[in-house]
């Protein structure tokens, strides 16, 4: 399974977590499926994205609390602790609860759909996918958190600086 290729790990310490604008994207790929890893990889690279894997839940919440991400890109049937239990550990901390989540789950019904929304992920992408699906996607999630990142950057300006001009 690809690894963190070439990319600097990040400290979480290293930069403020809503200032996006200072540095790269960096998106967490939480996957044991090596196609699809391999698949995300090229889409992130392709779009010159950092990135780092974890191959359970358990690993992606110790990655998640020790380096700082944008986003997380989760397959929700992960091993040792499920995507949608490492969604809820996410959401419960509040240094991580306003990443983002795209959820990838092999269940194309509407309602594993509406589950993942309901427990707290961004957005949604049935497996298997492609790299035409993916490429997209990702897209999508780079268009979230940019704009998440500018309202919360306009949340946190001092209503004073609103008026000054």
């Amino acid at each position: 399974m690809p690894r963190a290729g070439g990319n600097q790990v990040v400290p979480r310490s290293a930069l403020p977590a809503s200032d996006i604008r200072l540095r790269p994207l960096r998106i967490l790929l939480a996957t044991n499926d090596d196609t699809l890893c391999a698949n995300l990889v090229t889409v992130l690279d392709n779009l010159d994205i950092q990135y780092d894997t974890a191959e359970d839940g358990a690993s992606a919440l110790h990655k998640l609390q020790q380096q700082s991400f944008s986003a997380v890109i989760m397959d929700m049937h992960l091993p040792v602790l499920d995507g949608y239990e490492t969604l809820r550990w996410i959401r419960r901390d509040p240094k991580l609860k306003a990443l983002s989540v795209l959820a990838l789950t092999s269940e194309t019904l509407r309602y594993e759909a509406d589950a993942c929304m309901a427990a707290g992920c961004d957005l949604y992408q049935a497996k298997p996918c492609s790299l035409a699906t993916l490429g997209p996607k990702v897209q999508e999630l780079v268009t979230l958190i940019r704009r998440q990142h500018a309202e919360r950057t306009a949340a946190e300006r001092p209503r004073s600086a609103l008026f000054s001009s």
